[in-house]
């Protein structure tokens, strides 16, 4: 489900994007480890990840840091929160809330996709980490576990209003993510008029070539009878009949 794995993503860190406490600053897979990012931003933010759990299920992983750097010199946020371990974890209780609703509005056209890919029966575990070496900073890893869309069939056209066109469509309006686009478009086979329906069909059931043969799936190749020459009995070759 690689095509949906990205899909998902871009629609969590879509629906997150301006949504919450950390504004922009969501990340799609950002890599490293936790305290070492923390460490370095400057500013809360979001890491959004997902694992396979099964071929139809899927865990979306987000993780969001506070610290005291990221609080400011003034030892107080924007919003009035101190820059006290109790005001960290205000902060951290204040963005799980934001991101549980963002990925529900009905407003969000993002978090309405998420839903789509991602139906409502779904699980969430919030675990909670936090240091003092170095710098003091709070985090929460958010898990989201449930089942979703399998990938689409190669070189299937895309459906009418279907998920998959309502966010390509939706990508189409946001040009730095044309290059996400692009590449989702590649991976479905978007515009590839040579696969014939049959082939499809093959790919879609899991099935090798001989198997789709003995089903009758594949098209009839006909085969020239080999030649045959008919003699008399003095064995002269004589005109077919």
């Amino acid at each position: 489900m690689s095509i949906t794995r990205i899909a998902v993503r871009q629609c969590v860190v879509g629906a997150l994007t301006g949504a919450t406490l950390v504004g922009n600053n969501v990340n799609d897979s950002q890599i490293g480890e936790i305290d070492k990012n923390a460490k370095e931003s400057e500013q809360p933010f979001i890491a959004v990840y997902t694992d396979d759990q099964s071929q139809t299920s899927l865990d979306v992983i987000i993780e969001f840091v506070v610290s005291v750097k990221m609080m400011g010199d003034d030892d107080v946020v924007a919003t009035g929160m101190p820059a006290t371990d109790a005001g960290i974890e205000l902060m951290l209780d204040a963005i799980e809330s934001q991101i549980k609703t963002a990925l529900s509005d009905p407003a969000n056209e993002w978090g309405q996709l998420f839903e789509t890919f991602m139906p409502k029966e779904r699980e969430w575990k919030s675990e909670r980490g936090a240091t003092d070496e170095g710098i003091r900073f709070a985090a929460r890893r958010l898990t989201i576990s449930g089942n979703v869309l399998a990938d689409p069939t190669y070189g299937n056209p895309v459906v009418e209003n279907s998920v998959w066109q309502k966010m390509l469509v939706l990508m189409d309006s946001k040009e730095p993510l044309h290059q996400t686009r692009d590449l989702i478009k590649s991976l479905m086979g978007v515009g590839d008029v040579d696969i014939e329906h049959w082939f499809n069909q093959q790919r879609a059931d899991g099935l090798a070539r001989v198997h789709a043969d003995a089903l009758l799936m594949t098209p009839h190749v006909k085969t020239s009878p080999p030649n045959t020459v008919f003699t008399n009995i003095s064995g002269v070759a004589e005109p077919k009949p």
